[in-house]
């Protein structure tokens, strides 16, 4: 079994820089980066293989200093690869922007995505808004769980889902790194194995601003390669006049060898 992987990060039209960040086959953006685009064959027999993405917040050059220290300490944790390192990468990050924060009289801060391969497991985790879904012929889950306001509005039956797609404090996070003096709880789970004809995508909120989950399951679930689906993504997102940066990572399941 092999993997299909695109990844792409797009500064938009809208923003003057961006601040989201991703970390791809040991690859991440420089902090004066804006856009981003990687595409890899890999092979899943190799011991584990990890992705994600980042969306920083914290207004002019600290949107983007928070998520490259975060995207730089997930490349350093991950090098040293342990069954802890999630939690550990979570609570070191947080604590480190926490620093920055007081060092610079900031309040800055990043959501993160992160999806794990370990022996074709698929682990996940998250703290803040940024997503991971996994899409078949017949469905689309998303495997993440916002830290908003509105998931827990949504989770306590206050309101439904196609009202939670648009509602207008949908990005008011109640967990991201870099929250002072808070315990995070971060959210990871494991999933079954994947199957040959998954389709994975990571991506920042610039994506779903204007794109539900079943448009995203129509552009996704299609006949095309990693590479064409994540540009067929931007394009839509671009066309629909989307203001936020949009980073996203597409992953493939084949079958056989590459």
């Amino acid at each position: 079994m092999w993997l299909e992987v695109c990844a792409l990060s797009y500064q938009g039209k809208y923003r003057e820089k961006n601040e989201d960040n991703l970390y791809f086959c040991k690859k991440y953006m420089s902090e004066k980066q804006n856009d981003f685009f990687e595409y890899k064959k890999l092979s899943v027999r190799r011991k584990n293989i990890a992705f994600a993405v980042f969306d920083g917040m914290g207004g002019y050059q600290f949107g983007e200093r928070a998520s490259f220290l975060a995207v730089q300490n997930f490349k350093y944790f991950y090098g040293k690869y342990n069954n802890d390192f999630l939690e550990e990468f979570i609570e070191d990050t947080n604590k480190m922007i926490c620093h920055e924060n007081k060092k610079r009289n900031c309040n800055m801060g990043t959501t993160t995505a992160i999806l794990l391969i370990y022996q074709n497991k698929i682990i996940v985790c998250n703290v803040g808004d940024s997503k991971i879904y996994r899409v078949n012929k017949s469905s689309i889950q998303k495997l993440t769980q916002d830290h908003t306001m509105v998931e827990i509005m949504l989770r306590s039956k206050l309101i439904e889902k196609p009202l939670a797609e648009n509602h207008p404090h949908k990005n008011v996070l109640t967990q991201y790194l870099g929250m002072e003096e808070t315990i995070l709880q971060p959210f990871i789970c494991e999933y079954e194995k994947m199957q040959y004809g998954d389709i994975f995508l990571l991506c920042s909120d610039g994506l779903t601003e204007k794109n539900s989950e079943q448009q995203l399951f129509d552009m996704i679930n299609q006949k095309h390669s990693a590479k064409q689906i994540a540009k067929n993504l931007i394009i839509a997102s671009i066309d629909k006049k989307t203001k936020d940066n949009i980073t996203l990572i597409v992953l493939k399941v084949g079958k056989g060898i590459f």
